[in-house]
């Protein structure tokens, strides 16, 4: 009704969360807390003690998160939740749900209110091999100067011929062999030899890239946190901090060591029981194998003399690969998303890009991660992760809703429909009145030019746009 909402945290914090309403009045949404229990407690057990309650009128309803069946329980989602006062439930009135997978089922049994962590589609870059084919499909389609942050890639045991004949062509070649659908560096190796077709299973080969950027040394790459709200239209989101994980050995180039793994991937399951690793213990990471990307921009802006490019212009190409990367599954993520989402901006999904910079400070996407882990090993984690936790929930918009008001609407619209009344508010000018639109969205006209013309359901799209930009926090729409 477009009056304001209080919302208040029983923990000793409020804050009143208005939508600013430039175009037209929005839900009131929840601001996540970002104090987290001290490393060392305990786990916080599902139906923690805070209550969330939202006080509109008399009415007085708790709101409720839901733990997806196999999904991991996060100590900083738990606590996310717990902080802020939410619920657990098992049942199907949450307000959000943290899951491992979704079915179709799921998927369309949920209400305009409900938030859900996957966006149909998005295997299409989770998996290193459909990662490949996706952004090969891209390269064919707009060349090679548009999508050339990625290696060359073969698909073993299918593209054995091809792998050969490159071989053919140069011996001795370095190429790193990883499994399509694993996590945590297991399976991964290097080889310079063509290897016989019955040792490969199902894998990915890659050229190894050469020429990393080193930092005193040693190899690194970046874990970069993107969040998408919405594929149609495609909303994307980057956090403002990250993580840079160092390899633990020093990076020679050469190839007398190529089984040492500790010298050639960045990953922490892989380094963190050599000798040489060094766990941080700040939240900057400051000398240790593992930084915030805050520390590295420090460090760039010192080294900047040495380095080919400032960071801002690293950045901005870091941005453009991930763009890009998007783009490559946006077509069918919508299909999918028409499909099985019956409401707009109910799914959403974080993202956990590993990247890596060559000497020549060029960005190429390494993977991409569909459920990165959030699991803290160090306060620098902890720190970082817990922010991009609460930020991450807050940007979605979660909305405290009435059930049986909600309850009361469906049946409404079911005997509307029942009764062949179709009318409603997501109706607006067609025709004539779509082609005048499109003239003036071309001219660049001011948005209340052309409000007039307008469907309900593109306004409320736009004003639903502007308010998840005001709580973005520490994310970058991109």
């Amino acid at each position: 009704d477009g009056k304001s909402i209080i919302v208040r945290l029983v923990q000793p914090m409020y804050r009143h969360v208005v939508c600013h309403g430039k175009l037209q009045p929005c839900p009131a949404t929840v601001w996540f807390s970002e104090k987290q229990v001290p490393l060392g407690k305990h786990r916080p057990r599902y139906n923690a003690h805070g209550i969330l309650k939202y006080l509109k009128g008399n009415r007085t309803r708790a709101v409720f998160f839901k733990m997806g069946e196999g999904a991991v329980p996060f100590r900083v989602v738990l606590n996310t939740f717990r902080l802020t006062g939410f619920r657990h439930t098992d049942g199907a009135n949450w307000n959000l749900c943290w899951a491992k997978r979704v079915t179709p089922e799921e998927y369309l049994a949920m209400n305009p209110f409900q938030r859900i962590n996957h966006i149909p589609g998005t295997w299409g870059i989770g998996r290193k091999d459909n990662l490949w084919h996706n952004l090969s499909k891209m390269r064919r389609q707009h060349g090679a100067e548009h999508y050339n942050f990625f290696a060359t890639t073969y698909i073993m045991p299918q593209d054995y011929r091809l792998l050969a004949q490159e071989f053919q062509r140069r011996a001795r070649q370095t190429f790193i062999v990883k499994p399509v659908a694993s996590a945590c560096a297991r399976g991964i190796r290097l080889i310079h030899k063509l290897p016989k077709p019955h040792q490969y299973k199902t894998s990915l080969v890659q050229k190894y890239i050469r020429n990393p950027l080193l930092v005193d040394g040693y190899k690194f790459d970046l874990r970069i946190y993107v969040v998408c709200t919405s594929v149609d239209p495609l909303r994307l989101y980057v956090f403002n901090e990250g993580l840079v994980r160092f390899a633990s050995e020093p990076y020679p180039g050469g190839k007398s060591n190529l089984k040492n793994r500790c010298m050639h991937l960045t990953n922490y399951c892989v380094n963190r029981n050599n000798p040489n690793f060094v766990a941080p213990e700040n939240d900057t990471g400051m000398g240790s194998s593992k930084w915030c990307l805050t520390e590295l921009i420090s460090w760039w802006n010192k080294n900047i003399d040495s380095l080919k490019d400032d960071w801002g212009t690293v950045w901005e190409g870091i941005v453009d690969v991930i763009v890009k990367t998007f783009i490559s599954i946006e077509d069918q993520c919508v299909k999918q998303c028409d499909r099985l989402c019956r409401h707009r901006n109910t799914c959403f999904e974080l993202f956990g890009f590993d990247v890596m910079l060559d000497s020549q400070c060029k960005p190429y996407v390494l993977e991409v991660n569909i459920m990165p882990s959030l699991a803290p090993s160090s306060v620098l984690d902890y720190g970082i992760k817990a922010q991009l936790v609460a930020h991450l929930l807050t940007l979605v918009g979660v909305v405290p809703f009435d059930r049986a008001k909600w309850r009361d609407i469906e049946d409404r619209k079911q005997q509307k429909r029942l009764r062949g009344d179709t009318a409603g508010p997501g109706e607006g000018p067609t025709g004539p009145a779509d082609k005048k639109l499109v003239e003036l969205l071309q001219g660049g006209k001011p948005l209340s030019t052309f409000m007039h013309l307008l469907r309900n359901e593109d306004k409320d799209m736009l004003a639903y746009c502007d308010n998840e930009l005001e709580r973005c926090g520490n994310f970058t729409r991109i």
